[in-house]
C-alpha cells in the first residue's frame, strides 16, 4: 500500500480454504485482517475448501488474465518498495508486444556488481516473488510441463535448466512430478525455458520475503535472497533490446552460488575453515577413511570455488584446481578477469594499491604458479603456464632499504598499504598461443609475441618476439619457429 499507484488499481484477492480443522481458526483471522486493510475496493474470494498454492495462484491468474489482459502477482509474505508498482506498470507497457519477454520479476539477487545502477537486465530464468505476465505469454504455461523428462537425459540442456549449474532447478521439477512437492512455479519456469523465453529484472530487489521465519507451509529460516531495495529513480533504463548480457548473466549466476554458502557464515570464516581443512587433509591429518576424505575433498572443492567465483569475473565454464588461490586484496571483483574453459591450479593476486589480472579463454596457470599484478598483467588465449611460474608487473617493494623497511612493516602490522611510492611496474603481456616452461620468471613490461615458447628456467627481462624459442638467465632467442 506504499506505492503511489496502489489507490488507482484494481485489486483481487485470494484467500484459501484451511488444510486442517484446526487451522481454520486461523484462516478466519487471516480473512478478517484482509478485510479491514483493503476493505470494498478490493474483490476477495475466499475458497471454502483449501486448493493448495499451486492451485489457487493458477486458477487466479489464469482468470485475471482473461479479463484484464495481463495481472501482477503477489502473495501474502512481501513487501515491496515504493516504486514497485511504477516499475512494473512500465515493464508491462514496454514489453506487452514482445513474444520472447513472458515475465516481469520485481525481485532481484543480492549482486554487488548492480549496486547503483539503474538499467533493468533480461534473465532466462522465472522468479515466483513479485512478478506479472501477459495473456500472451500465460496461455503457453503449461501445467504438465510437457517433455520435461528430456532433462533427464541432455546433460546439456540439463545445465542451461540449472541456470548453467548455479542451481538445481532439476531437482525441483523432479520432485514435482514425484509427487513430493507442488510447485507452480517449476512448471511455469519450464514453460518458459522451452520457448527461450525471458524475464525483465530491475537492478536491485523491489521485494522482500519475510516468509523465511520457518512458521508458513512452503518456507524454512534463511536470509538467502535478503537484498537493499531500489526505490525507483526517474532516469530508470530499460533494455532497447530483449537479449541476455553475457556479463550480467555471470554476475547473477555468482551471486547465486555464493549465496547458497555465504549466507550461513561469512566467506572469511569459511575461507579460514576450508585452508585449515586441506591443510590437514594434505598432513594426512585425522583417521578418516579414503571414501569420506575424498567426498571431503570435493566439497571443500565446490566451497573454494564458491570463494574465487566472489571474488573474480569467471566464466561458468572455467574451474579452480585444489591448491588454487585468488587473492584480491583489494576487494575490486571486476579486477580479475578469467575467459572460458580455464583451468587455474596457481596462483593469482591483485595488490590493494592497484593490479588488474585478465585471462583468455582455454589457458592453463599450473601448480604453484604466482601471477602478481600491481599494474596490468594480460594473457591472452590459449596460453599453457606450466608450473611453478612466476610473472609480475612490478618490483613489489622499493630499491630503498629505508623504504623497503615501512613497506614490509605496514603489511605486517596494518595490511597492504592502499598507495605505495616509489615501487616500479609496467604492463606484461601474453599474447595468444604462448607455452612458458616450468620455474619461469616473467618481469615487469615485457610482452610475450603469440607462440613462443619460454623454455624451463628463463629469466624474461625483454621483451620476446612472435613465434621463437628462448631460454636462459636473461633469456635470449634460441631459434625460430615455424
Amino acid at each position: 500500500m506504499q506505492c503511489p499507484e496502489f489507490s488507482e488499481s484494481q485489486l483481487f484477492v485470494f484467500c484459501d480454504g484451511a488444510q486442517r480443522s484446526q487451522d481454520q481458526e486461523v484462516v478466519e483471522k487471516t480473512r478478517t485482517v484482509v478485510r479491514s486493510l483493503v476493505g470494498n475496493r478490493a474483490e476477495i474470494t475466499e475458497s471454502p475448501s483449501n486448493q493448495g498454492l499451486a492451485n489457487s495462484i493458477i486458477a487466479g491468474v489464469t482468470r485475471l488474465v482473461h479479463e484484464f489482459e495481463e495481472v501482477i502477482v503477489l502473495e501474502d509474505d512481501l513487501v515491496v518498495s515504493p516504486g514497485f508498482l511504477n516499475y512494473m506498470n512500465q515493464g508491462l507497457n514496454k514489453y506487452r508486444y514482445e513474444d520472447q519477454v513472458m515475465q516481469i520479476s520485481g525481485y532481484m539477487f543480492p549482486v554487488p556488481e548492480f549496486q547503483g545502477r539503474n538499467k533493468a537486465i533480461f534473465l532466462p530464468i522465472t522468479v515466483s516473488w513479485g512478478w506479472a505476465t501477459w495473456k500472451r505469454a500465460w496461455r503457453h504455461f503449461d501445467p504438465e510441463a510437457t517433455g520435461w523428462e528430456i532433462l533427464k537425459h541432455d546433460p546439456q540442456m540439463r545445465k542451461r535448466f540449472n541456470f548453467e549449474g548455479a542451481y538445481n532447478y532439476f531437482s525441483i521439477i523432479e520432485h514435482q512430478f514425484r509427487g513430493e512437492c507442488d510447485s507452480w512455479a517449476i512448471r511455469w519456469y519450464w514453460s518458459v525455458f522451452s520457448l527461450n523465453g525471458l524475464v525483465l529484472f530491475p537492478p536491485q530487489t523491489m521485494v522482500k520475503n519475510l516468509g523465511f521465519d520457518g512458521s508458513g507451509t512452503h518456507g524454512s529460516r534463511t536470509q538467502f535472497y535478503s537484498s537493499d531495495f531500489l526505490h525507483l529513480v526517474n532516469d530508470f533504463c530499460w533494455p532497447q533490446k530483449a537479449a541476455v548480457s553475457e556479463a550480467d548473466f555471470i554476475f547473477v549466476q555468482d551471486a547465486i552460488r555464493s549465496a547458497k554458502f555465504f549466507d550461513l557464515l561469512s566467506v572469511k570464516k569459511i575461507w579460514q575453515g576450508i585452508l585449515k581443512l586441506r591443510k590437514m587433509m594434505n598432513a594426512g591429518i585425522g583417521r578418516l577413511g579414503f571414501s569420506l576424505v575424498s567426498a571431503a575433498k570435493h566439497f571443500l572443492l565446490y566451497l573454494q570455488e564458491a570463494h574465487f567465483r566472489n571474488q573474480a569475473l569467471v566464466h561458468q565454464t572455467s574451474k579452480f584446481m585444489w591448491g588454487a588461490q585468488i587473492y584480491n586484496i583489494k576487494g575490486e571483483r571486476n579486477a580479475i578477469k578469467i575467459g572460458s574453459n580455464t583451468i587455474i591450479a596457481g596462483h593469482l593476486l591483485t595488490f590493494k594499491h592497484g593490479g588488474k589480472i585478465q585471462i583468455g579463454e582455454w589457458c592453463y596457470i599450473g601448480e604453484n604458479s604466482r601471477i602478481w599484478s600491481a599494474n596490468k598483467i594480460r594473457i591472452g588465449s590459449r596460453v599453457l603456464i606450466s608450473h611453478g611460474v612466476n610473472v609480475h608487473d612490478t618490483d613489489s617493494h622499493s630499491l630503498d632499504a629505508y623504504e623497503r623497511h615501512q613497506h614490509f612493516v605496514s603489511i605486517a602490522t596494518v595490511g597492504h598499504p592502499e598507495s605505495v611510492p616509489n615501487i616500479s611496474s609496467a604492463p606484461v603481456l601474453v599474447e595468444d598461443d604462448v607455452w612458458i616452461g616450468c620455474n619461469a620468471t616473467i618481469l615487469k613490461g615485457v610482452r610475450i609475441g603469440r607462440a613462443s615458447i619460454i623454455a624451463a628456467g628463463s629469466v624474461v627481462t625483454k621483451n620476446v618476439p612472435e613465434k621463437v624459442l628462448i631460454a636462459g638467465n636473461p633469456a635470449r632467442v634460441i631459434r625460430e619457429l615455424d
